[in-house]
């Protein structure tokens, strides 16, 4: 008994580490920047970072680590909440933590132009997972419990309506924005891209 307890407990952790992946992919969508100016809630582009352009270099930084560190403290609260170990919690949000950077960081950093971007992109790749780390470390000395849903049912009902009005807001978000003056497609921010590394190359 105690054994399928233990597998429900697995299957239980696998889940919360998909869902926070999920949830912080759902957000990197959401913040995501699409046209050539930045807006107020986006930032700016590994490739525009990698040649210097523009100044949104401490918005880049809040926009791309304050979402996955409240997602990676909430899930290590729900683990502390279920009293698991330490050693759970680490690799619990290490494999979120994965899960996110493999669909996020690792196309860019496969397409990447340039050393500058890969490098951003490699960084922000190990970044995340040392981030999830950490936060699974401090729970031998901090009770992330307290942060938890007082029960099960009230967290299961969050996840998801967390979870469901961030995909509704990202399909209205690409649904809007593709009217003829607003799109913008992979096509051009492949042009963009080789223009500014050559406008860049230029200036130097």
């Amino acid at each position: 008994m105690g054994g399928r307890n233990q597998l429900h407990l697995e299957y239980a952790y696998a889940i919360i580490s998909i869902l926070s992946s999920a949830t912080m992919w759902a957000c990197f969508r959401l913040i995501k920047r699409h046209g050539n100016t930045p807006r107020a809630n986006s930032y700016m582009t590994l490739s525009q970072i990698a040649i210097g352009e523009g100044s949104g270099f401490f918005r880049f930084l809040v926009l791309r680590f304050f979402p996955p560190l409240v997602v990676l403290t909430g899930e290590a609260a729900i683990l502390a909440k279920w009293k698991s170990s330490v050693n759970q919690q680490i690799i619990c949000l290490s494999v979120s933590a994965l899960l996110y950077v493999s669909l996020s960081y690792v196309p860019p950093l496969i397409r990447g132009f340039t050393f500058g971007e890969r490098f951003l992109s490699l960084t922000l790749i190990l970044a995340y997972p040392v981030l999830a780390f950490l936060i699974g470390a401090m729970t031998q000395c901090i009770d992330f419990s307290q942060f938890a849903p007082s029960n099960l049912q009230t967290m299961i009902d969050g996840i998801w309506q967390t979870f469901i009005t961030a995909i509704i807001v990202i399909t209205f978000y690409e649904l809007l924005r593709n009217y003829p003056e607003e799109k913008y497609i992979e096509q051009d921010e492949l042009y963009d891209r080789k223009s500014q590394i050559v406008t860049s190359k230029f200036y130097i």
